[in-house]
């Protein structure tokens, strides 16, 4: 690809007929280049801050705190299930033939 060095001032109305001289793979590469630009601009920034906050969120807990959490989740998960036995229309039978009601 011929390189020139050039030094212009386009209005953004000559800058397609400009880009029109490009050949194809030029022209693709111009366009990546463009979309980049755009996409930079346009994307959220998070200030330094909040990138921060941000990393200390995806660190997760450390080990001892989140073996604490697991075991507090598991029993939490074995109490429902306990409760959703006593609650199927099998043991509400088998229930009520112990208690005699």
């Amino acid at each position: 690809m011929p390189t020139v060095q050039l030094e212009a001032q386009l209005s953004p109305e000559q800058l397609p007929k400009a880009v029109g001289q490009l050949s194809t793979p030029e022209l693709e590469a111009f366009a990546n280049d463009v979309l980049t630009l755009r996409a930079e601009r346009v994307a959220p920034q998070l200030s330094s801050e909040e990138a921060t906050l941000l990393q200390q969120i995806n660190q997760g807990l450390p080990d001892e705190l989140q073996k604490r959490f697991d075991e507090l989740v598991a029993r939490r998960r074995a109490e429902a299930l306990i409760f959703a036995c006593m609650a199927h229309p099998t043991m509400q039978r088998e229930n009520r033939s112990t208690t005699g009601r």
